[in-house]
């Protein structure tokens, strides 16, 4: 089972790779529903800006998960 302490490693160590593989998947997404969009390119070729919406996505996410053991800790 999952703990704090692995979801605090997940975001000091692997961030980025976690936003990259965010970003791709909603690239994927967009390509499948025929869309274009200008930053639909490699992570590493966004501006700061753009990638901080992905990092925003990851941190909901893993602040969610945080939430879950919590809730489990609990019962």
């Amino acid at each position: 089972m999952l703990e704090r302490k692995d979801i605090e490693n997940l975001r000091k160590h692997h961030m980025e790779e976690l936003a990259e593989a965010v970003h791709n998947a909603w690239w994927k997404e967009k390509i499948q529903q025929g869309k274009t969009h200008p930053d639909m390119k490699p992570y590493n070729e966004l501006s700061e800006q753009v990638k901080d919406l992905d990092r925003v996505a990851v941190e909901s996410v893993l602040n969610a998960i945080e939430n879950i053991i919590d809730k489990e800790n609990k019962e």
